[in-house]
């Protein structure tokens, strides 16, 4: 019964699109500077920062592209920061229950 299983369906524990991903998942910026994110394998994302001294701005919070503009730059050296974005997927029925939350990052070094 098992192996008929995995021979039909694949007997997949969480579906496919379970892994949120930003592409780059990692940029090099400077003051001026902007770079384009983007997420997939979920659906309605929402993208936010770290709250300690952000450096920059994002274009919009949602959707599954943002923009991250540098407005400021550390006073020495280099400074990282993280961009998050979050994908909820809606639970069983029209109570929403038991949804589920998937999340993702992408490092920002401000030089």
């Amino acid at each position: 019964m098992v192996a008929a299983c995995f021979a039909l369906v694949g007997c997949e524990s969480e579906p496919s699109n379970s892994n949120v991903t930003i592409s780059p998942d990692s940029a090099l910026i400077s003051k001026g500077d902007s770079v384009e994110f983007t997420a997939s394998g979920g659906y309605d994302y929402t993208w936010s920062m770290d709250t300690s001294a952000p450096y920059g701005v994002l274009s919009t919070r949602t959707g599954n592209k943002t923009v991250y503009t540098a407005i400021d730059e550390p006073d020495s050296g280099s400074e990282v920061r993280t961009l998050k974005v979050r994908s909820t997927i809606e639970g069983a029925g029209s109570t929403n229950a038991n949804p589920d939350e998937w999340t993702a990052e992408a490092y920002i070094t401000h030089q």
